[in-house]
């Protein structure tokens, strides 16, 4: 199977506040991979994709298989407006 491009309109809310045209985030995703191998994006971010609603699926298993992050990202925050190497820290 061959790699094309992926591109998409995201959920509504999906895209961080200010990120405006021709801008690049960062986000964490969550993927359900395939019989045949490929990826299926279930969630962007906290966003469920179209079909993998919070009331689907991945409702009652989203915490057994998503970590959280928002612990991490506020954790390498503070490391980086302090001007802390990120690998040191605990």
């Amino acid at each position: 199977m061959k790699s094309k491009k992926v591109e998409f309109t995201p959920p509504e809310g999906a895209v961080p506040e200010g990120t405006g045209v021709g801008d690049t985030f960062d986000l964490v995703c969550s993927f359900e991979l395939k019989k045949d191998g490929s990826a299926c994006i279930t969630m962007m971010g906290d966003v469920p994709m179209p079909g993998y609603d919070k009331s689907g699926k991945y409702a009652e298993e989203e915490d057994k298989y998503r970590p959280g992050f928002k612990e991490e990202a506020e954790k390498m925050r503070g490391i980086m407006m302090a001007g802390g190497d990120t690998a040191t820290a605990e």
